[in-house]
């Protein structure tokens, strides 16, 4: 069974702890919970980053900032380093992504091999498509999709 190597931004770990009274925000922090186990049962790998990091000690309330660290950590196969390979290619997404924090996860994931980049963040899932082929043209293939997506694209390949 292959296993994908999945990169989860920092909204999709703050995905559950989220208000959930929109009904597509409670699909995806359930999604995202999905993801979180199915890390547990190495049905995908996750792979972090030090810009997840170095975001969720932005994270102002501290027991929420716990808690996301404490569920990266505990999901985490391995991690990546931002290094000149992940800031060149994030300085060259940066002509379409405006939000450098982003163009580093997207970049970090590329350069770590994940098939997937998880985010609940509108603007980089608009992007998708024109990001992907970019990556595609740069010899990565990196899709950007949400939890439900990953959750049933994940499911179709390895069942449940």
């Amino acid at each position: 069974m292959k296993i994908n190597n999945v990169m989860l931004n920092t909204n999709a770990f703050c995905r559950p702890l989220d208000d959930l009274t929109d009904k597509n925000v409670e699909l995806e922090a359930k999604c995202a919970k999905e993801l979180f186990d199915f890390a547990r049962r190495e049905i995908i790998l996750v792979i972090t980053s030090e810009i997840l990091f170095y975001e969720i000690n932005l994270i102002e309330e501290k027991d929420k900032r716990e808690l996301v660290f404490q569920l990266a950590k505990n999901v985490e196969n391995r991690m990546i380093y931002t290094n000149s390979d992940v800031e060149r290619l994030a300085d060259k997404i940066r002509a379409y992504i405006k939000d450098y924090a982003d163009c580093l996860h997207i970049a970090s994931a590329a350069v770590s091999n994940c098939s997937y980049l998880v985010t609940c963040d509108i603007e980089l899932l608009r992007m998708a498509k024109t990001i992907e082929s970019f990556l595609f043209k740069h010899n990565f293939k990196l899709h950007i999709v949400n939890p439900i997506e990953v959750v049933r694209k994940v499911t179709e390949e390895h069942g449940k």
